[in-house]
């Protein structure tokens, strides 16, 4: 998972770039990287590669000067966690000029679809595409043409930005896996600068209003003529990520039409309202609070106490650093470092909270390590945002490990034991938000649930590469 953004014509455009890039963090922790061009004379581009630097100080990134500029913020799910040779920008050098990439997403067939360029870098995705495009623009195509033949030929999920040539390409895969906007800003003389980013928070945070999101399929062009689509390629098959809503999206931000605050607010509510007779015996409610796993809990938490009728307190501190989720080591120390929980509002409690996902175990059994040992509650349950995780993610989250995941584990005919599930992690009861509680919110914005994809969940995948690799993983399981 990735967080990508890219400015245009904007003299101050790497300094925006990191700007935008800091509020996109929680979308990838592994590296940082930079292109930047100047959108008139001869171009020239200027590669910085970077690890997690300060989000308060990146000064080596921001002093590149040029008015066009790409960047991303890395978590490898795919490749290595090599900061220098799996960062991005990507790029290659065509007869045209050099072609720069910034993309998130992931596919299942990666190999497949490296395996035609000779001496590659790195080992994802993102070079492999900036080659593809530049043998397309060395047959004779522009790149309008380039990236549709991409699109039609890829197998898996993309939201790409392209430089090149003094423009900036902007294009979905048509699924839309994942989501990005482009925005407009304006200079003091009232001249017109662009940005796109992964989501629309980021333009926000640098004053630029976005627009709206690139469609499935589609190509937006930021160059002189201002923000111009390029049209809709292929058959579109709308595939949007739901675990973007359920806990990636940062919580100020909106995809596929949806915000992601009031989608994780509504489904607490209504698994609030499921809980409620539960925890109801003789007509008295047995819980006394609701605390939330900050921050991105916080307003699914809000709901499941508007629910089931009981107050939301604040049980757990959080100092703010880094997701756990999204960090490649040390998940149980940085657990330890971020959260506090309460003593005095926790003590003796019949205490339930709200969690986005239990992907691994490995935070959530840590983080009820410390609750019961310093809040010392008299019970402890957890309702969950989404349903149990069954299946691998093979399409921008880092869930590909079946041994790592902590639900199939407890899971016998397609049935999770939460009984002994919750008893393995140290809790009282854990309750999951069901397929259909999501749906149903999905329903209450206007939205298809069958233009989402819910494979982690469901293990039905939207592509053919995915059901192939699905079924070539239950093979090896099934064998050992």
């Amino acid at each position: 998972m990735c967080g990508i953004i890219g400015v245009y014509m904007h003299p101050n455009a790497s300094e925006l770039a990191l700007a935008g890039l800091a509020e996109l963090g929680h979308r990838g922790q592994g590296s940082r990287g930079i292109g930047v061009a100047k959108a008139t004379g001869d171009t020239y581009i200027r590669m910085e590669r970077e690890g997690q630097l300060p989000l308060a100080h990146p000064f080596t990134l921001m002093k590149l000067e040029g008015d066009i500029a790409v960047a991303q913020e890395r978590y490898p799910t795919s490749g290595s966690s090599d900061q220098d040779v799996d960062s991005q920008p990507a790029y290659a050098d065509s007869f045209q000029g050099r072609i720069v990439v910034v993309e998130n997403g992931d596919t299942p067939t990666l190999e497949k679809f490296r395996a035609p360029f000779r001496h590659l870098h790195a080992h994802t995705e993102a070079e492999a595409i900036a080659r593809f495009l530049a043998r397309e623009i060395d047959g004779g195509a522009i790149m309008t043409v380039a990236i549709q033949k991409f699109q039609q030929t890829y197998d898996g999920a993309f939201s790409l930005i392209v430089l090149f040539q003094h423009r900036l390409y902007l294009a979905c895969d048509r699924h839309k896996f994942r989501p990005l906007w482009y925005g407009r800003g304006t200079h003091e003389n009232g001249r017109a600068w662009y940005a796109a980013a992964s989501e629309n928070d980021a333009l926000l945070s640098i004053e630029c209003e976005p627009i709206r999101e690139v469609e499935a399929g589609e190509i937006v062009i930021l160059g002189a003529e201002g923000a111009v689509s390029a049209g809709i390629t292929g058959e579109i098959v709308r595939a949007h990520c739901l675990f973007e809503l359920v806990y990636f999206l940062g919580v100020a931000s909106d995809a596929f039409g949806i915000p992601a605050e009031e989608f994780r607010y509504r489904l607490g509510v209504r698994v609030g309202e499921r809980l409620r007779p539960v925890f109801t015996r003789e007509d008295k409610l047995q819980l006394d609070v609701v605390c939330s796993v900050p921050d991105s809990s916080n307003p699914f938490s809000e709901g499941l106490a508007t629910g089931i009728g009981v107050p939301l307190s604040f049980g757990l501190m959080r100092k703010h650093r880094r997701r756990t989720f999204t960090l490649p080591g040390g998940r149980h120390r940085a657990v330890a470092s971020k959260f506090r929980p309460s003593h005095f509002r926790l003590i003796g409690k019949r205490a339930l909270f709200g969690e986005d996902s239990i992907v691994r175990g490995t935070t959530i059994r840590k983080l009820v390590g410390m609750i019961r040992a310093d809040g010392r509650p008299a019970e402890l349950h957890l309702a969950v945002s989404c349903a149990p995780i069954l299946g691998n993610c093979f399409y921008g989250i880092d869930m590909k490990e079946p041994s790592k995941l902590i639900a199939p584990g407890f899971t016998d005919a397609g049935v999770v034991d939460t009984e002994a599930l919750a008893k393995s992690v140290g809790l009282d009861s854990v309750t999951y938000a069901t397929i259909e509680d999501m749906a149903a919110v999905l329903e209450s914005f206007g939205a298809n649930p069958d233009d989402f994809c819910t494979a982690c969940w469901t293990e039905k995948y939207p592509t053919e590469g995915g059901r192939h690799l699905a079924e070539k993983i239950a093979r090896r399981i099934a064998s050992r």
